[in-house]
C-alpha cells in the first residue's frame, strides 16, 4: 500500500498547484474606476512566471493592469492581450516572485451601468518556474458591487499644507485635503494626465476648488485628494471644496495667505528629519536607513545639500500657474537656516516645478549627530524641531 501511494504520488507530481490567485470584493460607482489588488500566494514552489485570464461582462467594466510588488520586486513585467482579459507576468527567469500584490486592476465602471453585482471570475491560471515547467494554480474570483455615488465630504480640519501638516494654505502650494467618498483609486498623476504643458484640473473625474478657482489635482485617493493651489491674490478664509461624480462637496474653511511654508520630511523613530539631498540622489541621514534604490549617508561640514519645500510665496520673476515650469525662478522671500545653532549658507532658494520649492543650503561646522534645523521664512519659523543627521 505504501510502495503504490509513493508511486502515485510521484507520478502525479506535476500538477501539484504552484500558488493561488485571489480577488477580492469591491465597490464601484457608474462612471468611476475601482482599484482591485490581485494577490498571489505561492505555496513552496519557485514561480518565475504567472499567466492567468478572466472572465467579466465587458459591457459595465473594462479592466487594465498595473505591476504590484511581487511584479516590480522581480524586475517582471505585465502584458495584457488586446480584449483586456488575459494577462502575462513574464521577465527574467532565474527572478521569483514572492508574495503579494501581483497587480493592481484598474476596473473602470462605464457610464449608464445598472447598480449590482458583477462578477469577475478567474478561468484559468497557471505558473512556470525557473526551467520554464508549467504548473496549475487555485483562484479565487471577486466581485464588483456597482452602486450609486455618494456625495464627497470634507473632514473637519481636513485641509493641511502637504509639507508642513498645518491647517493654513498658500497659492502654489501643496495641499492635501482628507475626508469620505472621494472616489479615488490611490494614483497620483502620470504623463497621459497632462495637457501639453497644462497641469491636469481633475484626475478620473474627480476635481477641487480653492477660494472658486480650480486647483491641480496630484493625487486621488478614497479619502485623500492632494493638489497644487492655483495663483490667488486673496489673504483670509478660503473655502475648498471636491467634487466627485457624486457631486460637490460642502465647502471646508481654511485660512490662506501669501506664504504657508514647509519643507519635506521624514519621521524614523518619532523623530523627524528634513528631507535633505545631494547632487548624486543620496540622501542626508543615518547609513542604516539606506535600502534599494535609496541611499543615506550623514551630512558633512561645508557640502551643499537640497532642502525641498513648498509654500514660499512669489518668485521674482513670477512663476506662472497650471503649467511645467521651464526657466529660472528665485523666491523673493528671505530664507534663513541654521543647524545646530550655526548659520548655514542659503546659495539658492526658488520654485523648481509646480508647487515646489528648492533652497540649497551649505552645512555649518557643528558637532557630529543629530543638529536641530531652523529655517525661517520671512522671519517666520517655518520648521522646528526637526533635525540632520551629520559626522
Amino acid at each position: 500500500m505504501i510502495c503504490r501511494w509513493l508511486i502515485c504520488l510521484l507520478a502525479c507530481s506535476s500538477t501539484l498547484l504552484a500558488g493561488s490567485l485571489s480577488l477580492g470584493s469591491y465597490s464601484g460607482v457608474p462612471g468611476g474606476t475601482v482599484a482591485a489588488n490581485l494577490m498571489f500566494a505561492s505555496q513552496g514552489d519557485a514561480v518565475s512566471g504567472i499567466q492567468f485570464e478572466l472572465d467579466y461582462d465587458a459591457t459595465i467594466l473594462s479592466i487594465n493592469a498595473i505591476a504590484g510588488q511581487a511584479v516590480t520586486g522581480a524586475g517582471k513585467e505585465v502584458q495584457v492581450s488586446p480584449d483586456r482579459k488575459k494577462f502575462l507576468v513574464a521577465g527574467l527567469n532565474q527572478n521569483l516572485i514572492a508574495d503579494g500584490v501581483l497587480v493592481v486592476l484598474n476596473i473602470a465602471v462605464k457610464d449608464g451601468s445598472a447598480s449590482g453585482t458583477y462578477p469577475v471570475r478567474f478561468t484559468s491560471a497557471t505558473s512556470s518556474d525557473t526551467r520554464g515547467t508549467t504548473k496549475p494554480m487555485t483562484s479565487t474570483s471577486g466581485v464588483v458591487q456597482v452602486g450609486v455615488a455618494r456625495t464627497p465630504a470634507i473632514s473637519p480640519g481636513g485641509v493641511v499644507q502637504n509639507f508642513s501638516g498645518r491647517p493654513e494654505i498658500a497659492p502654489n502650494t501643496f495641499i492635501s485635503i482628507y475626508g469620505s467618498n472621494f472616489e479615488g483609486v490611490g494614483r497620483k498623476w502620470d504623463a497621459s494626465d497632462f495637457q501639453g504643458q497644462n497641469l491636469p484640473a481633475q484626475l478620473d473625474g474627480i476635481s477641487a476648488t480653492v477660494n472658486g478657482k480650480s486647483a491641480y489635482v496630484v493625487y486621488v485617493g478614497p479619502t485623500q485628494v492632494n493638489v497644487i493651489t492655483p495663483d490667488d491674490s486673496f489673504v483670509g478664509t478660503a473655502d475648498v471644496q471636491v467634487r466627485t461624480r457624486g457631486g460637490s462637496s460642502s465647502p471646508m474653511k481654511v485660512a490662506m495667505s501669501r506664504q504657508a511654508p514647509g519643507l519635506a520630511n521624514f519621521v524614523v523613530n518619532g523623530k523627524t528629519y528634513l528631507v535633505a539631498t545631494r547632487g548624486d540622489g543620496s540622501v542626508v541621514g543615518s547609513a542604516a536607513l539606506s535600502s534599494s534604490g535609496v541611499t543615506f549617508r550623514p551630512g558633512r561640514a561645508g557640502e551643499t545639500v537640497s532642502l525641498w519645500g513648498s509654500g514660499f510665496g512669489d518668485c521674482n520673476p513670477s512663476a506662472p500657474s497650471g503649467v511645467i515650469l521651464s526657466g529660472d525662478f528665485p523666491l523673493k522671500a528671505d530664507v534663513q537656516v541654521t543647524v545646530g545653532g550655526q548659520a548655514a549658507i542659503v546659495s539658492y532658494k526658488g520654485m523648481v516645478s509646480a508647487g515646489l520649492a528648492q533652497v540649497n543650503v551649505q552645512l555649518p561646522q557643528v558637532a557630529a549627530g543629530d543638529q536641530e534645523i531652523l529655517v525661517r521664512v520671512d522671519g517666520a519659523t517655518a520648521v522646528s524641531n526637526v533635525f540632520l543627521t551629520l559626522q
